[in-house]
C-alpha cells in the first residue's frame, strides 16, 4: 500500500474524520492516517480491496501522524468476496477448502498459542505511541482479496485513527 500500487479508489472505511482524515491518509508513512468519525467510536472499520486474491501473512500498523492519536488493538477480518467474511484469531483457527470429487470440504486447524490473562483471542496490539510502526504475523497466512481491520480499543476516547501495511504477495 505505501508503494501506491493499490490504488486510493481500493480503500473504504465505516466513516470518516471530522476533519477530513481520508482513507488515503491510511497508508504507513503518510503524512497525515485515516480517522474514523468521532461520531463512529462503537464499530469503527476500514479495509482495502488487494485487487485479486493474495497471501496475506499480517498487518503493519501506526498512529495518526505527528499526533496523539492510535489504536492500541484490533481485529481482522478477511474474504475473497467481500460478501462473506472469516476472522483472523491469535489461536490459529482458519477454514481450509480442499476439493475431493468435485465436492468441497471446510477443515478447520487450531493451533495452540499462549495469551496474556484478560486478553481475547480474536485481538491483536497494536501501537503505544503514534510513529512507531507495529508488526503482527498471523499464526498462519491467509488467503484474501479484502482485508478489513476492525480497531476494538484506542488511545484516546472518540479518536480512532490509523496508518497501515498489509504483509503478503499478490502472485503465488
Amino acid at each position: 500500500m505505501e508503494n501506491r500500487r493499490i490504488p486510493d479508489s481500493s480503500l473504504e472505511a465505516s466513516t470518516l474524520g471530522d476533519s477530513g482524515y481520508h482513507t488515503q491518509d491510511s497508508r504507513l508513512n503518510s503524512n497525515s492516517g485515516w480517522c474514523a468519525n468521532s461520531q463512529d467510536n462503537k464499530h469503527p472499520w476500514i479495509r482495502v480491496d488487494l485487487g485479486e486474491v493474495a497471501t496475506v501473512a499480517g498487518l503493519i500498523t501506526q498512529g495518526r501522524h505527528q499526533s496523539n492519536v492510535w489504536i492500541t488493538s484490533y481485529k481482522v477480518e478477511y474474504s475473497q468476496a467481500v460478501s462473506s467474511w472469516s476472522t483472523v484469531t491469535e489461536d490459529g483457527v482458519y477454514g481450509l477448502q480442499m476439493e475431493v470429487r468435485h465436492r468441497i470440504y471446510l477443515i478447520y486447524l487450531k493451533v495452540a498459542k499462549t495469551r496474556r490473562r484478560g486478553e481475547p483471542m480474536d485481538r491483536f496490539q497494536a501501537n503505544t505511541d503514534h510513529s512507531t510502526p507495529v508488526t503482527v504475523h498471523f499464526p498462519a497466512a491467509v488467503r484474501a482479496r479484502f482485508v478489513k481491520i476492525l480497531p476494538a480499543t484506542w488511545a484516546r476516547d472518540n479518536a480512532v485513527c490509523l496508518r497501515f501495511e498489509v504483509i503478503g504477495c499478490v502472485s503465488d
